[in-house]
């Protein structure tokens, strides 16, 4: 594969820049799912026991439920319109997180992260609103069981921007909840109750020194971009601070900060968190490695504890 867009350019005059750039990224993608290709990946199976298990619009006795999983919080919105919406979404990442996670679109459901300027505001905003959304996530979960009535559904975030700090106290205030409930209705889970939530992907983290992650089972994924002004990679806590190029790449540093600037990172990052290996960290920096092999850009990956382990 060429090392550089100018390499590419020199081999075929007739390309223009960003031809050579879109080609240079699907030469990526390629080289990504290679370095994968010898994992047992594996989708969550959903089962529901004696319940429909395609649980879009027509699940059987939540018709009308509006909770759907994965769990997207968007960030600072340009229109009111786009507040818990899939318009705040760019269609490429949201067809890479259906792709990778095994969800149909009608599956997912938005938050609406953008709740002030400073964070104690979004956090404070997070903590209230997991709190009255977990009723009717619970109500959601447990019409998957296994054969000894156990619930099987766990959850999974994706948050952006203004939406990282809303979205770190939010999953934290769900789970509790949602474990209290449970607990007041004799319902066990078929897991430890502190893998309630497998991962959170957060990508553009806003006033990432705010963040702070609690020990728990899941897996937290931050990522940055180098030119991004609005985003840092200092999150603490029980996390993976990812800080990288952009491999959609610009000059302009408001661009880099946008959710579709993730795409092609989240698609690598989610064949880790999705497979049945537990080296998650060990994947992650491989990943990074091969993306610094094939674009010559660099990265730098932390752990909440501050630990730089590439």
């Amino acid at each position: 594969m060429r090392n550089s867009i100018k390499d590419a350019e020199d081999s075929n005059k007739l390309f223009s820049k960003k031809e050579v750039a879109k080609k240079l990224q699907a030469s990526l993608k390629k080289s990504i799912r290679q370095v994968h290709a010898a994992n047992s990946v594996s989708k969550r199976v959903r089962s529901a026991g004696g319940v429909d298990s395609d649980f879009g619009s027509d699940f059987k006795g939540f018709e009308g439920l509006s909770i759907e999983f994965p769990i997207l919080i968007n960030g600072k919105v340009s229109d009111d319109s786009e507040r818990g919406d899939d318009s705040y979404w760019n269609n490429d990442l949201l067809a890479t997180i259906s792709r990778e996670t095994g969800y149909g679109y009608e599956d997912f459901k938005y938050v609406d992260g953008d709740h002030g300027m400073w964070s104690k505001s979004r956090k404070n905003a997070g903590t209230a609103k997991g709190k009255s959304d977990a009723l009717a996530v619970w109500e959601k979960m447990k019409g998957y069981r296994d054969d000894n009535g156990r619930v099987t559904e766990q959850l999974q975030f994706f948050t952006h921007s203004r939406g990282s700090v809303f979205g770190a106290a939010y999953m934290e205030s769900l789970k509790k909840e949602v474990a209290v409930l449970a607990k007041s209705e004799g319902i066990d889970f078929a897991y430890n109750v502190e893998d309630m939530i497998v991962y959170s992907v957060n990508m553009g983290p806003h006033q990432s020194n705010s963040l702070n992650y609690p020990e728990s089972g899941a897996v937290n994924v931050n990522v940055s971009h180098f030119k991004d002004i609005l985003s840092g990679n200092d999150a603490k806590g029980d996390v993976i601070n990812i800080h990288s190029n952009a491999i959609d790449d610009s000059d302009d540093v408001i661009l880099e900060h946008g959710n579709g600037t993730f795409t092609e990172e989240l698609e690598g990052i989610l064949e880790i968190l999705e497979n049945n290996d537990t080296a998650k960290l060990n994947q992650l920096i491989e990943l990074y490695k091969e993306i610094e092999r094939t674009t010559k850009k660099t990265s730098r990956i932390d752990t909440g504890s501050g630990l730089w382990v590439k």
